[in-house]
């Protein structure tokens, strides 16, 4: 099934033109995920965490984008935005560790996004706080098998 959503194209439906996506906005990424949970709602909740993850990544560095989609857009990351971790400048980055919710796909990532707080960081524009996405590979997380839900079975979620 993931083999066929690949070919499909709905895994880079949200990525730039530059890096082989449709560059679909938020919206119309929406309405494709819809139509696919009306089939099937585990195939739809893959689709949309795997596809719109990549609005997370648009604002990285060119060079990090071009490490990323260097061979292939059919990348499909795993992973959590939510900022529940907090990572320590050090020389070239940061250092982050931490638990995130969950990182749902039936399948294995590509690359792995966590959302995480500057530590030490002052409040952005409006008193936000420094929310940043980090991408890494999957070989540098455990995954915890936390997943025992009624529904979306198929959607494999796990803690990171």
């Amino acid at each position: 099934m993931v083999a066929a959503l690949c070919e499909a194209g709905v895994f880079r439906m949200a990525l730039s033109k530059v890096w082989g996506g449709e560059q679909l906005g938020l919206t119309e990424g929406a309405r494709v995920v819809r139509e696919i949970a009306r089939a099937d709602g585990s195939t739809g909740w893959t689709v949309q965490v795997a596809s719109l993850s990549w609005f997370f990544v648009r604002s990285l560095a060119r060079e990090t984008l071009e490490k990323v989609f260097a061979d292939v857009p059919d990348l499909l990351p795993r992973g959590a935005a939510a900022a529940k971790s907090r990572a320590t400048p050090v020389r070239g980055g940061y250092r982050l560790s931490g638990r995130w919710p969950l990182a749902s796909g039936p399948f294995t990532p590509d690359w792995m996004l966590a959302g995480f707080l500057v530590d030490g960081a002052p409040p952005q524009q409006g008193g936000l706080p420094d929310l940043r996405v980090a991408l890494f590979r999957p070989d540098q997380v455990t995954f915890l098998d936390t997943w025992d839900a009624v529904g979306l079975r198929g959607t494999q979620t796990r803690r990171l």
